[in-house]
């Protein structure tokens, strides 16, 4: 599926508002819409394109990874160890044998 097809089909309402805001009237068709999306990208290209992020179905989801409103230390920790301790010593592993089959 489509970038297009997506918005279209999960958000048809908001993509012909967008479409409106183009210069193009609303239509109930979703490959109407499908196609009238791909063709205001195709002319506006990044303009299109930001405005698409306005209107996508899952754009909290998507925002919640490009935007960052958590602090560097509130991430401290995310390695699991505690700062102030000795770095663990690293041992090199022997080598694999396999058992022979019995």
């Amino acid at each position: 599926m489509t970038l297009y097809e997506y918005i279209a089909v999960n958000n048809s309402s908001g993509a012909n508002e967008l479409l409106k805001n183009y210069g193009l009237r609303p239509t109930r068709s979703i490959d109407e819409i499908i196609s009238r999306l791909k063709r205001i990208v195709r002319k506006y290209k990044k303009i299109a394109l930001q405005d698409l992020t306005t209107i996508h179905p899952d754009k909290e989801l998507l925002s919640s990874f490009t935007t960052n409103n958590i602090s560097e230390k509130d991430f401290a920790y995310a390695t699991g160890r505690t700062p102030g301790f000795a770095e663990p010593e690293v041992v090199e592993p022997s080598p694999f044998k396999p058992e022979a089959p019995s």
